[in-house]
Parts: structure tokens; C-alpha cells; sequence
């Protein structure tokens, strides 16, 4: 009985490891796919931050601030000569079309420095305008000084001698400009009137206002520029 000690032993043993392994290979036991860690098959979705799903799917005013940045950038504007400007503003005076030949207009008088034509709306039975070809805008753009008082002075001698030769039977003549913000037409005009106004009621456009400005007579504005 003696030797049967270490078979019994080892049988115990042996039975013990045999029912360790059938708990280990137990299906009601052993570990499912489904509790086993797995490597995805395709990479997880992206995590969208709060910012990049408002660029998604953006408010209306977000989604106009985003279509105006979009937007090309203007043009920047490279400087312009002097000479451009002013070119770009006499393209449309119909003063500056008139001096550049470019209307049907009949003129009455042209020399180096001024030209006169008839009103288009005659104030009185004889009206003309002398104007110069240079574009100067209005009374506001002249100075004290020489080549301005001569201008001015040359216009007035050209407008009395064509009522003197247009209408010597006439006893009262006017001559002015219309000062800003009253004057018709951004091109320095003189009036020549050999009145009376017709209709009457037309002199109402040839009043002094003043320090307001209105028409000023010609010889008032000669005394402005004399040095």
C-alpha cells in the first residue's frame, strides 16, 4: 500500500490538469468574438470640431460672409497723371464738346482762347454764351491773378462787341456768370443779354444773392481778380 502512494498521488494529479483544460476549452467558458478587442476595418470618422460643422453647414449670415470673402479682390488703382483726370472730366461737359468741334453747334466767335454761341434757352432777344476752352469749372475755380483777370476781361470784350454788332438798337445789355451751386453747367459761362428778358419773369435767374452767391455781373467779378 505503500507503493500505491505516488500513482495515487499522480492520478489526482493528472485529473486535476484534465479538468483545468476542459475549463479552458469550454465554450460556455471560453471568451466570444465579441468580447475580443478588434482592429476596425475602416478608419473611425473624423471628429468634426464645432467650428469646421458651422463651415458645413453655416448660418445664412455665416454662409454670405464666407461667399464675400470668396469673392475676387478689386482692382487695385494705379495712380493717375493730372492730365487723365482731367480728361476723364471734360469727356463729358458739353462746353468741352463744343470748343473740340464735336456738336453742330454754330459758333458766333472762336479765337485762341474763348468761343460764344447762342443759349439753347434763351433769357432775352439776344443771348450768348462765351466760354473758354480750357475746361474751368466755375467762378469758384478762378484766382487773383493775371492770366485769370485777362481771361475774364478778354470774354467780356468778346460778348460786348456781338451784341454791339447783333443788337445796337438795344439800350440795356447784362453780362455775368451764375455762381455754385446755381450755375447750369460746370464749364465757366459768361451771359450776354441784351435785355429785355423774355419772358419777363426770366430775370428772376439774374439776381444777386449776395454773400449767397446767385449771378454776378462781370465787372464786379474783374474787380475780385485785379491784382
Amino acid at each position: 500500500m505503500k507503493n500505491m502512494g505516488p500513482v495515487i498521488c499522480w492520478q489526482k494529479l493528472n485529473k486535476s490538469m484534465n479538468m483545468s483544460c476542459k475549463l479552458l476549452i469550454s465554450p460556455s467558458i471560453a471568451f466570444s468574438h465579441s468580447h475580443m478587442p478588434t482592429r476596425p476595418s475602416s478608419p473611425p470618422p473624423a471628429v468634426t470640431s464645432p467650428l469646421s460643422a458651422r463651415k458645413q453647414n453655416p448660418s445664412p449670415l455665416v454662409a454670405w460672409c464666407l461667399s464675400a470673402s470668396a469673392s475676387p479682390p478689386l482692382a487695385t488703382t494705379s495712380p493717375i497723371k493730372i492730365g487723365e483726370v482731367m480728361a476723364g472730366a471734360v469727356s463729358g461737359c458739353i462746353f468741352c464738346q463744343i470748343a473740340g468741334a464735336s456738336t453742330s453747334t454754330a459758333l458766333l466767335h472762336s479765337d485762341e482762347r474763348v468761343l460764344a454761341f447762342q443759349d439753347i434757352n434763351p433769357s432775352a432777344s439776344r443771348h450768348y454764351l462765351v466760354i473758354p476752352k480750357e475746361h474751368i469749372p466755375t467762378v469758384k475755380d478762378l484766382t487773383k491773378c493775371q492770366d485769370d483777370y485777362a481771361l475774364v476781361s478778354h470774354m467780356l470784350d468778346v460778348g460786348k462787341s456781338l451784341l454791339g454788332r447783333d443788337a445796337p438798337s438795344n439800350k440795356q445789355y447784362r453780362f455775368g456768370f451764375h455762381q455754385p451751386p446755381l450755375n447750369s453747367v460746370n464749364h465757366l459761362h459768361l451771359h450776354c443779354l441784351a435785355l429785355p428778358y423774355t419772358p419777363r419773369w426770366r430775370c428772376l435767374k439774374y439776381t444777386s444773392l449776395g454773400p449767397f452767391g446767385g449771378f454776378i455781373e462781370a465787372e464786379k467779378l474783374l474787380q475780385r481778380l485785379k491784382l
